[in-house]
């Protein structure tokens, strides 16, 4: 049994990590989703999800969370939270699986010391800290990294080693050698204001462009925008003509979803494309939401 957190707003809930989802799948896992707000999880809800679960003899293994950014929605978990969630975790004996691989990819320094990991506070070894190197070096070195207690590393070691035998020693002597010669530290400046100009390129667009009754987060970092359509309108039906018509495509909402809803949702990504191509992007979506309203 897993708890999947997602983000609540006026009764409406935004998904999880979509990679995290499927891996979780793939070991046959239960997936129970858990209120959020603004300021990331609702620990009401979570207690008694919690008990709910052991009263019907449900055996829960762990809580997953990202807590920084969260891929899709880009909501943050305030610091208190993040505090009180370990606290909760404790009193259970339970484990926590931190998933932050977007922590430094955050547009404005001065809320960098509200981004500290749960793996910082934790004290009793129940925090499975994970990141990755693919958003701050090079999303073509795929290089990751885990903090845990030992035994934890050691079966995480062998499991790996029957999925893929080796990573590539290569790319870690790479990711290695920028970290040890000040590479990395040094680009990532580059990175925020790079990530922070294209963010609000589109929330720009989104705002002069989109008609009404659409809806979107607004991210202090990371690589997407969460947007909520009209109960009425579905992501999937619209993605095919959006794609065939304006040759513009986005990620449908359902996916990212426990328990099959979301599907008047999408996420959209800021990462890739320049000022001028995202404003082309959003006015295109715009033309075909409209269309669709109307």
């Amino acid at each position: 049994m897993y708890a999947i957190f997602r983000y609540s707003k006026n009764g409406e809930e935004v998904p999880s990590y979509i990679g995290a989802i499927s891996a979780f799948r793939n070991y046959q896992a239960e997936l129970v989703g858990v209120r959020q707000g603004n300021d990331g999880i609702d620990l009401g809800h979570l207690s008694f999800t919690i008990e709910e679960l052991k009263r019907s003899g449900r055996r829960i293994k762990m809580i997953y969370i990202v807590p920084n950014f969260q891929n899709p929605s880009g909501i943050t978990l305030s610091m208190d939270k993040r505090k009180a969630l370990l606290d909760l975790a404790g009193s259970l004996d339970m484990v926590i699986v931190e998933d932050d691989p977007y922590g430094d990819v955050y547009f404005n320094v001065g809320i960098a010391d509200q981004l500290s990991p749960l793996k910082a506070f934790d004290k009793d070894g129940r925090v499975i800290y994970l990141s990755t190197f693919s958003k701050t070096l090079s999303p073509g070195l795929r290089t990751g990294w885990i903090v845990a207690p030992e035994p934890v590393i050691q079966k995480l070691d062998m499991a790996k080693q029957a999925a893929d035998l080796c990573g590539s020693m290569l790319d870690q002597r790479i990711v290695a050698e920028c970290w040890r010669s000040g590479i990395i530290q040094c680009h990532l400046p580059q990175i925020r204001n790079f990530y922070r100009s294209r963010c609000q390129a589109m929330l720009a667009s989104m705002e002069a462009l989109m008609p009404g009754g659409i809806r979107w987060t607004r991210p202090a970092g990371g690589l997407f925008l969460w947007v909520w359509l009209p109960e009425s309108l579905e992501s999937e039906k619209i993605l095919n003509v959006a794609f065939e018509e304006e040759k513009v495509t986005f990620v449908i909402g359902s996916p990212f979803f426990v328990n099959g809803e979301g599907h008047n949702m999408l996420r959209l990504a800021f990462s890739k494309e320049n000022e001028d191509n995202i404003h082309a992007g959003i006015h295109k979506l715009a033309k075909v939401f409209k269309a669709h309203l109307e």
